[in-house]
């Protein structure tokens, strides 16, 4: 019973491991709000289309992360790094989620999906399958389909699953960044509302994710962010192996 539940407890650190006019400023006080930000937005598919293509480009890569997820009136937070390979190979680093700090996962380039618990976890090492709910964090998205690509891609599809892709035609100075960003939405057209589903807010520069939130019936749901870019890096297969 009591390694049954050092395994469970294993599992779910990885659940964490796991966004030319003068430009305007908006209030950033859409925490608790999913109504839209860009009620008139313009048609952003192209856009998002774009984005995905620049990070195709930008071979290895890794960012920093930070998460946080609202259930209720609770609100849990995590920190790591993630590493991505174009062989679809994937490295999550676990800052820190309490016991579970120092804990790793990889998916190597053939699929397999291992893991290593940190110091407190003993470096206890698991295969799991690639379809495993424990695999699933609390937005819903998959700890190995975290990578930008497959973010954007998700964000893309939307567009062809009753969802509207909108964004602003400038950036605009966000106050909740400090800086300014390209603000995209994902917006439901099936009720009066149209609520918010996804925003992103885009680096004008970079032309990659800073910040991305996640609303559920018009609430706000999670909050990722991203930092600390570095691409066309050297890394090495023996770093998607445990």
């Amino acid at each position: 019973m009591y390694y049954r539940m050092k395994w469970s407890a294993f599992y779910l650190a990885f659940i964490w491991a796991i966004a030319s006019q003068a430009p305007s400023s908006i209030a950033f006080a859409d925490v608790n709000d999913g109504t839209p930000m860009l009620p008139q937005g313009k048609n952003a598919t192209a856009l998002v289309d774009k984005l995905i293509g620049r990070v195709n480009s930008l071979d290895c890569y890794k960012f920093d992360a930070s998460l946080e997820a609202r259930t209720g009136n609770k609100t849990s937070k995590a920190s790591g790094t993630f590493y991505f390979k174009p062989t679809n190979a994937v490295r999550v680093e676990v800052k820190k989620y309490g016991s579970k700090s120092g804990s790793i996962l990889v998916r190597s380039q053939d699929g397999k999906i291992r893991g290593k618990g940190g110091p407190q976890m003993m470096g206890m090492k698991m295969t799991l399958s690639p379809d495993s709910r424990l695999l699933r964090m609390p937005n819903g998205l998959s700890a190995v389909e975290c990578d930008l690509g497959s973010l954007l891609k998700k964000l893309r599809k939307e567009a062809g699953s009753g969802l509207k892709l909108v964004s602003t035609e400038q950036p605009m100075q966000i106050e909740g960044l400090g800086t300014r960003a390209i603000v995209i939405e994902s917006q439901r057209t099936d009720d009066a509302s149209d609520a918010v589903v996804d925003r992103v807010y885009i680096d004008p520069s970079q032309k990659l994710p800073l910040q991305w939130d996640m609303f559920e019936n018009g609430k706000f749901w999670s909050r990722s962010k991203f930092q600390n870019f570095q691409s066309n890096m050297h890394l090495d297969d023996s770093e998607f192996s445990l």
